[in-house]
């Protein structure tokens, strides 16, 4: 018996949405590393915490997209609860 081949699209559109989409969230954790810490971190240290963010959030959204909506809520909490000083005596 003859199996027929799968086909496979590529939709240029749906990648672009996706690069901007990281591309942005890149740039939210890299204002975020460059405002909240005390200690100023270095230039290259900032973008490498950014690229690591988007890179991970891109491989949450392919394997568990369930898992990347929490985690982004948890990561905007988090930054949220530390400029506020939630917690700051524990």
């Amino acid at each position: 018996m003859y199996q027929q081949q799968p086909t496979y699209s590529f939709d240029i559109w749906e990648a672009l949405i996706r690069i901007l989409k990281y591309a942005i969230e890149a740039l939210v954790v890299a204002l975020a590393a460059y405002i909240l810490p005390e200690h100023k971190l270095r230039f290259s240290e900032i973008w490498m915490i950014a690229l690591t963010a988007a890179c991970l959030f891109s491989i949450f959204d392919l394997l568990a997209p369930s898992f990347s909506a929490g985690a982004r809520q948890g990561v905007g909490l988090g930054a949220g609860f530390r400029l506020i000083g939630f917690g700051a005596g524990f």
